[in-house]
């Protein structure tokens, strides 16, 4: 065979092997959607929901993605809209709080056993925590007064106290059926591409007030998906709590690295810790979570990009609403929502990171009169990775072409 005829066979081959292995481009969104029922934690509830549902539709946000996280879906019923709209724009495979939907395990209880809930209310009556308005605010300083009560009440209980938003319903949520409230964690995931196994792992210790974990889905040709939420950072609380909260953070976001840990993985949501970034006007939250992740190789694209802005944000009208609501000062400007990749196994695509779900999609009536809102009390953000691995072998078919053609054509 001439020398001629075997480099134009080389030449095709390696043409063809490119072609078949350039790695395509997946786009990645997570979102803290704030609904979290008819509470006042993030206000506004039902005309955020209906717009919503509205957006999956009419914004090119969900039809673009790959893959979507959501996190702060609270009612069962408002997961499986979700799911139903979601499909129709091509996200037809979807992941919903593992196990207990609506859960089986759950037949024939109720949400909050009465005994339970009456040593709860007399612990909070006999503290000093009955200062705080915030539903959520009294239970975390109970934890500190009263961590045994709070840790015998079943994760239903907890969901649909926080979904009441008041202790005044205690007696609706020890009436209500279990199965209503479930013991999820108010995630979803979708997805174009089939989810070939999910599963739903729960942070250890499990006697906290938010119960957070994560959901985990390898899904044909993006990889595997980690969606969570992990515990908050409690604004209107002082140093005791939110020292014991950044500990805990700092766990979960070990565990979360760890899961992740061997795969190809990508871990999306609510992640509660963000860098400072005076410049920005971002501060700093449960920071040693956040170093924590990018001394593992993992990067936050979004935080790292050049058009950062805030996710959690104090000019969003929704936190300036809840924030009065509750009696609370101002809450900072943070980028609390991160799409966490391996730098070592992800490419990104810097003019696909971006901020989305910034529209103001509903007008409410407020004491202030009629005020646009956008859909969430967070806005959502979204990275455009590519597998490494696979970019990398039309670069090392080059390479051997190029050696190849050197060898051949020398006498």
């Amino acid at each position: 065979m001439s020398s001629l005829l075997l480099i134009t066979l080389l030449v095709g081959f390696v043409a063809a092997v490119g072609a078949q292995n350039t790695a395509p481009w997946y786009t990645i969104t997570s979102f803290n959607a704030a609904l979290t029922g008819t509470n006042n934690f993030a206000p506004f509830y039902e005309a955020r929901r209906a717009a919503l549902m509205d957006s999956i539709a009419t914004d090119a946000a969900w039809s673009n993605s790959d893959v979507v996280c959501m996190q702060e879906v609270v009612e069962p019923a408002d997961r499986l809209a979700i799911v139903a709209e979601a499909a129709k724009v091509g996200l037809a495979s979807a992941y919903i709080n593992g196990t207990v939907e609506p859960g089986s395990e759950l037949s024939g209880r109720n949400a909050c056993g009465a005994q339970t809930a009456r040593q709860l209310s007399t612990c909070i009556q006999s503290s000093t925590c009955v200062s705080f308005s915030d539903l959520r605010d009294i239970l975390a300083c109970t934890l500190l007064q009263c961590p045994a009560e709070v840790g015998a009440l079943a994760q239903s209980c907890i969901n649909c106290l926080i979904s009441k938003g008041t202790l005044t319903e205690l007696p609706s949520c020890i009436a209500a059926p279990a199965t209503d409230y479930g013991t999820h964690l108010g995630l979803v995931l979708l997805s174009k591409h089939e989810i070939l196994h999910s599963s739903i792992t729960a942070f250890s210790p499990s006697s906290d007030l938010f119960r957070r974990g994560y959901l985990r889905a390898d899904i044909r040709s993006v990889g595997t998906v980690i969606c969570t939420h992990t515990y908050p950072y409690m604004e209107s609380m002082g140093s005791a709590v939110n020292d014991r909260g950044a500990q805990i953070n700092l766990s979960q976001m070990k565990a979360l690295i760890t899961a992740a840990s061997g795969h190809q993985a990508i871990i999306a949501g609510d992640m509660n810790t963000s860098p400072s970034l005076p410049d920005m006007d971002i501060s700093r939250i449960f920071i040693d979570s956040y170093s924590y992740s990018l001394s593992q190789s993992f990067s936050s694209p979004y935080a790292n990009g050049s058009t950062t802005a805030c996710t959690f944000c104090t000019y969003n009208p929704i936190i300036g609403i809840a924030a009065a609501s509750n009696n609370q000062t101002m809450y900072v400007s943070s980028i609390l929502d991160h799409i966490l990749v391996n730098r070592q196994v992800f490419n990104v695509d810097s003019a696909g990171t971006k901020r989305v779900f910034m529209q103001n999609l509903a007008t409410v009536n407020t004491s202030n009169g009629d005020v646009s809102i956008p859909l969430s009390d967070h806005y959502g953000i979204q990275v455009r990775v590519q597998s490494a691995a696979m970019s990398h072998v039309w670069s090392l078919a080059t390479v051997v072409l190029a050696a190849l053609l050197v060898l051949l054509s020398t006498p």
